[in-house]
């Protein structure tokens, strides 16, 4: 009997180094590609939509930009359309999920009557 308990022993401690060398190994090569990116990545690439937007904001008027959401929204409702506010959003800031979550929400309850 003593035997047997041994060589579970044997066998648990032999499956347990196993299974941590193993982890270990894997967690040194996730640090590893982790460092490898952040050196060869120096500067991380900006989306190409939010360099479009900025070159968009940079080279245009705000009268020119009100005249575009405007005409847009002609285009998209079929009929004329007022636009009472603008709000421009930092582009720095980041909104939390909380807030994105909530405008969601918001403009889902909105209902959008179209005459035709």
């Amino acid at each position: 009997m003593n035997s047997n308990l041994i060589e579970a022993l044997e066998v648990m401690v032999v499956g347990l180094t196993g299974v941590f060398t193993v982890l270990t190994f894997f967690s040194l090569m996730i640090w590893a590609l982790k460092w490898i990116d952040a050196k060869t990545s120096k500067s991380k690439a900006e989306p190409p939509i939010l360099k479009v937007q900025k070159e968009f904001f940079e080279t245009k008027t705000e009268s020119e930009l009100v005249a575009v959401i405007t005409a847009a929204a002609m285009q998209v409702f079929q009929s004329n359309v007022k636009i009472h506010k603008i709000h421009f959003l930092d582009d720095n800031t980041k909104p939390s999920n909380w807030a994105s979550s909530g405008r969601v929400s918001i403009m889902a309850s909105h209902s959008i009557n179209i005459k035709g």
